[in-house]
């Protein structure tokens, strides 16, 4: 924050931070109750295996309420905070539907993502948080990235 105003998108020059791109997504703030996500980059993409770019967060059939990527958005506008967190997911190939709320219990042994997060808040007037701008990066890779074609992942925190 620049004293007590939040900085603004037009702030943030992506030609100074080229490199870093991939690594980066953008949200809308829409009112209180909805964030849509506007902007995804190339790694974080690849990263969970699909495009979430227009996906509204307030969904709540996306795998993105399974790892509770709701609430650090939410806080972060509802709150003007700057949020910076490290998360562990699983997801189990043999499972079919459902989420799980630890690691399977079956033989086969879960992929782990484990990736560090941190989100900021932007305004265009200073004080009402209008968008999210962030970024993703995978502390210890997947060990696969699924074919474009597969079926969704399904994601828990843990």
């Amino acid at each position: 924050m620049h004293g007590k105003r939040l900085p603004a998108r037009g702030q943030i020059f992506p030609a100074e931070i080229a490199n870093l791109l991939p690594f980066l997504f953008l949200a809308d703030v829409e009112g209180e109750s909805s964030i849509r996500l506007r902007l995804i980059g190339t790694h974080i993409e690849r990263l969970l295996g699909c495009d979430l770019t227009g996906c509204a967060l307030d969904a709540r059939d996306g795998f993105h309420a399974a790892f509770g990527v709701q609430r650090d958005f939410y806080d972060a506008a509802a709150q003007k905070l700057v949020i910076g967190s490290t998360h562990e997911l699983y997801y189990d190939t043999a499972l079919e539907t459902g989420i799980h709320d630890q690691r399977p219990a079956n033989n086969i042994e879960p992929i782990m993502l484990r990736y560090d997060r941190l989100i900021l808040p932007l305004s265009r007037d200073g004080q009402r948080v209008d968008m999210l701008f962030g970024g993703l990066v995978a502390a210890q890779p997947r060990q696969s990235v699924p074919h474009p074609d597969a079926e969704p992942i399904v994601f828990t925190e843990v």
